[in-house]
């Protein structure tokens, strides 16, 4: 059939048209060659085995500033060989130079942490935390590289990474890869505050916190509830647990966060305008300054100031309450002790253990009612 257009030439076009079409559809072509599309493969999803070039910043070696152990570290190495050889910390926090780090540091085995081998695995997941926490940039490099297999091939470690012919458990690859989840599921902020914090996960261990909301040269005072969390966001974003519009105020501005015992942290998260506690500045952003009752906080150049009181009443009447149970418990299982003597070794064993179980939680609960009481 017959067609009143030149072909390769649209209806209401010309045939310049027809040649950039032409031109267009070749690229196009160019892109979807089977070399072209192999090479989008192997970046999408093969594996990274490399921390150097512009994966540098997988490397324990890359400079980033990581807080552990309260204090500041240059670099993740020199934050896990401090934990590791805890003697030495001054020492190797001091060293600028990765070679002359790394050699020194072997010279501190026979001051290994006799803990080292138990806890290495959380140590290196906090400082991994930290820092991609603490540092935007090399967090959206970290979600940029998508589904790809995170692998530490080195020479001498294969408990953190591989060594040759993929031996080695791959921790430090696998910890990675799971902050890179969080960072797409956005639960990464999140992540940060519950593995990095001692936080209190009992809901009814946790305290009350009321705010009282005062405009600056303002009598009146709105009053505000946190309960039930073991951490609040503040900022500009409606999801936050506390929302301050002021325009200096950041997104996710800063954070309250309840530990065990009580204890309430006021969290800067690294916002532009900074948080200030009575009237000064947080020094360190991500770093947990505590609040006691009667302290208060604001927000960037917003004229609103939050006076905060803690209120473990509720708490302290639940431990008070569950020490008499946990009391009674223990009495009863005394006596059955003293009754299941001469029965047979393995009831008594068995109660025994009980009643151990049951003590040390006693012992747990007064500790914790103790330090409420305290800070009330």
């Amino acid at each position: 059939m017959a067609t009143p257009f030149p072909a390769g030439v649209p209806p209401g076009g010309t045939p310049g048209d027809a040649a950039s079409l032409a031109a267009a559809a070749a690229a196009q072509a160019q892109l979807l060659s089977p070399a072209n599309l192999a090479a989008a493969a192997r970046c999408m999803y093969t594996r990274i085995d490399s921390f150097t070039g512009e994966f540098k910043f997988l490397s324990l070696d890359y400079p980033s500033l990581i807080f552990f152990q309260g204090r500041f570290f240059p670099t993740a190495r020199h934050a896990l060989l401090a934990a590791k050889h805890p003697k030495a910390v001054e020492e190797l926090a001091s060293i600028e130079d990765m070679k002359e780090l790394k050699q020194v540091a072997k010279t501190k085995e026979v001051e290994e942490d006799p803990e080292w081998p138990r806890y290495r695995l959380k140590w290196m997941e906090l400082i991994q935390r930290d820092k991609f926490r603490r540092n935007a940039e090399i967090r959206e490099k970290l979600r940029q590289t998508g589904g790809r297999e995170l692998v530490w091939l080195n020479t001498g470690d294969c408990f953190f990474g591989q060594t040759k012919h993929n031996k080695g458990q791959n921790h430090l690859g696998r910890i990675l890869m799971e902050i890179r989840q969080n960072i797409l599921d956005d639960t990464e902020l999140e992540s940060w505050l519950v593995i990095c914090h001692d936080i209190e996960t009992e809901e009814r261990s946790l305290p009350v916190l009321r705010l009282l909301e005062r405009r600056e040269g303002d009598t009146t005072t709105t009053e505000i509830l946190l309960r039930g969390k073991s951490f609040y966001r503040i900022g500009k974003l409606a999801d936050n647990d506390l929302v301050a519009l002021n325009p200096s105020v950041s997104r996710r501005h800063a954070a309250l966060v309840v530990l065990k015992g009580g204890h309430v942290l006021l969290i800067d998260l690294k916002s532009k305008a900074k948080t200030f506690k009575n009237g000064m500045p947080l020094d360190h952003d991500h770093v947990g300054v505590q609040m006691q009752t009667n302290d208060s906080f604001s927000l960037g150049a917003s004229s609103r100031h939050y006076l905060i009181e803690i209120d473990t009443t509720s708490v302290v009447d639940y431990l008070q309450r569950r020490g008499r149970e946990l009391n009674r418990e223990l009495n009863l299982l005394a006596e059955q002790v003293n009754e299941a003597q001469g029965i047979n070794t393995k009831s008594l064993t068995k109660r025994i253990v009980q009643v151990a179980m049951i003590y040390v939680n006693y012992l747990l609960m007064l500790v914790t009612l103790n330090q409420l009481l305290f800070l009330k």
